[in-house]
């Protein structure tokens, strides 16, 4: 008996064929994507969504040269072919890979990312329609780094000056990490409340309804980090969620994040109102010297040394008081003379 012939696959797996994405990489901008594992018309639909909202923002009128206007049916065709072989750089959207089961990310040459989703979720919002299946989130991101704490900070502190460089107002920080367990949550959740402190001091944590939400999201090792405004009202960009509008109030558990987040945040804006209170004290009471234990009351005197105890130095030979270099202090008179 023969050796039978293997059957030729003639459907390659999608999931396995990557040939035709790039990889999520640090200085890219987008929109962080999460589906349910069907990534194909996931795909579709952020890109159905992302480019009907972009053109009502940006509009742009298509003018044909004039060689092109009596154009017959084949050059036309033609054409359009060459336009979607473009490289991905100059697409307005393209997905990446993030490695991620569920998520995908699409990188985009648009201005302002923020700007575009939050048209797309006030519109579904307004009008309780969800229009997509397979998209379940859709996150803008302004910036993209390595996911150390230092690269992590350096990103933050660049994008910061224009949301918080402004009136008091409250703030919230969103932490996701996937597939990745050297960056710690408590150390980027400090980070991120010192850098908006230092904008402006009056700004306040709230974990129920902030005016700002910072969204960090780690996966592997590529950080995502934006800054978005309403991010409870529109259920953490999560669509379908906010096509159902005001019928479903966002409750303690929906807004709030687990209780690590919330520890965290609160015990890293005790830490910076420490420190700030620390810095306060000590120019109010002279830059007085604390590592060196210095102290001194309100006339000026060490607080520390004994008036009453003199100062014991040693002389030189046979009493020689020439070669005495110490400073004596005659307490008499509260000056020093140098022998």
């Amino acid at each position: 008996m023969g050796r039978g012939k293997k059957r030729k696959n003639y459907y390659s797996d999608f999931k396995k064929d990557k040939r035709w994405r790039g990889v999520l990489d640090v200085g890219m901008k987008g929109f962080m994507c999460a589906c349910n594992l069907r990534i194909k018309e996931c795909i579709r639909e952020a890109y159905n969504l992302l480019n009907e909202y972009a053109d009502k923002l940006e509009p742009q009128a298509e003018v044909l040269p004039e060689d092109q206007e009596d154009e017959s049916l084949e050059d036309e065709l033609e054409r359009e072919l060459k336009d979607m072989r473009q490289k991905p750089s100059q697409k307005k959207f393209q997905a990446v890979e993030t490695g991620g089961d569920s998520t995908v990310f699409i990188s985009s040459t648009f201005e302002d990312p923020v700007k575009l989703a939050r048209n797309i979720f006030e519109d579904i919002y307004t009008s309780k329609q969800n229009k997509t299946r397979f998209l379940l989130r859709l996150i803008p991101v302004q910036v993209t780094c390595k996911a150390y704490i230092e690269d992590i900070r350096k990103a933050a502190d660049a994008m910061f000056d224009e949301p918080f460089k402004c009136q008091p107002l409250s703030f919230n920080v969103y932490y996701k990490a996937r597939r990745n367990n050297s960056v710690v949550r408590t150390e980027v959740l400090s980070a991120m409340v010192t850098l908006v402190r230092d904008r402006n001091m009056e700004h306040k944590v709230d974990l129920t309804n902030p005016d700002k939400t910072i969204v960090v999201e780690i996966t592997k090792s590529v950080c995502c980090l934006s800054v978005v405004p309403e991010f409870y009202k529109y259920r953490r960009y999560n669509l379908a969620e906010a096509a159902k509008g005001d019928a479903l109030k966002a409750n303690v558990d929906d807004s709030l994040q687990d209780a690590e987040d919330c520890s965290a945040l609160k015990n890293a804006e005790d830490e910076v109102a420490i420190e700030e209170r620390e810095k306060v004290d000590n120019v109010e009471n002279g830059g007085k010297n604390v590592e060196n234990g210095s102290d001194r009351d309100g006339n000026g005197n060490a607080s520390g040394v004994n008036e009453s105890t003199p100062e014991i130095v040693e002389c030189g030979p046979e009493g020689d008081l020439s070669s005495l270099k110490t400073p004596v202090v005659d307490l008499d008179i509260n000056k020093t003379v140098v022998s």
